[in-house]
């Protein structure tokens, strides 16, 4: 082989290894970007479900009231 086909083919995988390169430093960003997003929906969705407890409770507690109310 000569070496002129060498380097030809050494370039080739060079340039093939940049893109790959290049794809995974993209995908890596979009995950990233998507975890972020993700940790913000999930902290979202806590302090949701907080406030939905919080209700709940507070409903309880006027329901017992009530009860205590009307049965004594």
């Amino acid at each position: 082989m000569s070496t002129s086909l060498l380097e030809i083919r050494m370039a080739h995988l060079e340039g093939a290894y940049e893109q790959i390169n290049a794809r995974l430093g993209g995908i890596e960003e979009r995950l990233g970007r998507l975890e972020d997003r993700f940790g913000r929906l999930e902290n979202r969705v806590t302090r949701f479900d907080d406030k939905l407890d919080a209700r709940i409770d507070s409903l309880r507690s006027e329901l017992f009231v009530r009860m205590d109310r009307q049965f004594y």
